[in-house]
C-alpha cells in the first residue's frame, strides 16, 4: 500500500510540474502578446503632442550637456528657482536665483511637440549631443521625465530620446542656449 502512495504521489508530483509549466507558458504568451501590442502602441503621430505640463507643476529642471550641469530647483510651485551650475571644464560653480531667460526657457521643454518620429537609423544623422533634460514635478519620481537631445551637424533639426521613443521636435537650439547661459544672464 506504502508503493502505492509513493506511485500516486509522483504521478500527481509530475502533474503539478506539468500544470504549473502550462500555466508559466501560458502567462509568457499572453505576456509576450500584451507587451508586443504596449510596443505597437509606441507609434507616434506626426505633428503630435508627445508631453506638456505646466512651469507651476515643475519643481526641478536639470540639464546636463558635454560642459555642464545646471540644475533648478525649488520645494514649492510658488516659490522662484535656485539654480546651481557646475563645469565641467574646472570653472568654479555658480549659484543664483535663476534668471529671467532660464525662467522664459524653460517652458519651450515643458511643451514637447513630435515632427516627425524616426527609426534607429535615423539617428546617424543626429550625431551632435545637445545634452539631457531631467524634470521633476509636483507628482512624484515615478513622473519624472528624462529626454535626449541630439542634433545633426549643422545644428538645422533636433531630435529627442525617451525610452525607446525618437523624433524630432521643434525646440529649437536656441533654447539651450539660453539655458546654458545659467548664473551669467
Amino acid at each position: 500500500m506504502s508503493r502505492h502512495f509513493k506511485k500516486i504521489g509522483i504521478v500527481l508530483g509530475i502533474l503539478c510540474i506539468y500544470v504549473s509549466a502550462c500555466v508559466c507558458f501560458a502567462f509568457a504568451i499572453f505576456n509576450g502578446l500584451f507587451l508586443m501590442e504596449s510596443f505597437r502602441a509606441h507609434r507616434l503621430d506626426d505633428n503630435s503632442l508627445f508631453f506638456e505640463t505646466g512651469i507651476e507643476q515643475v519643481l526641478g529642471f536639470t540639464y546636463k550637456s558635454p560642459k555642464m550641469t545646471i540644475k533648478a530647483s525649488r520645494t514649492k510651485p510658488a516659490d522662484d528657482f535656485l539654480m546651481s551650475v557646475n563645469f565641467l571644464d574646472g570653472r568654479p560653480p555658480q549659484k543664483c536665483l535663476a534668471p529671467k531667460l532660464f525662467v522664459s526657457t524653460v517652458p519651450k521643454f515643458l511643451r514637447v511637440m513630435v515632427d516627425k518620429q524616426l527609426t534607429n537609423h535615423d539617428k546617424l544623422k543626429y550625431p551632435n549631443s545637445l545634452g539631457t533634460i531631467e524634470i521633476q514635478t509636483i507628482l512624484g519620481e515615478d513622473f519624472d521625465l528624462v529626454f535626449v537631445f541630439q542634433t545633426t551637424l549643422d545644428n538645422s533639426s533636433v531630435a529627442l530620446t525617451s525610452e525607446e521613443l525618437f523624433f524630432t521636435t521643434p525646440i529649437a537650439v536656441e533654447a539651450f542656449k539660453n539655458i546654458s547661459a545659467g548664473c551669467s544672464q
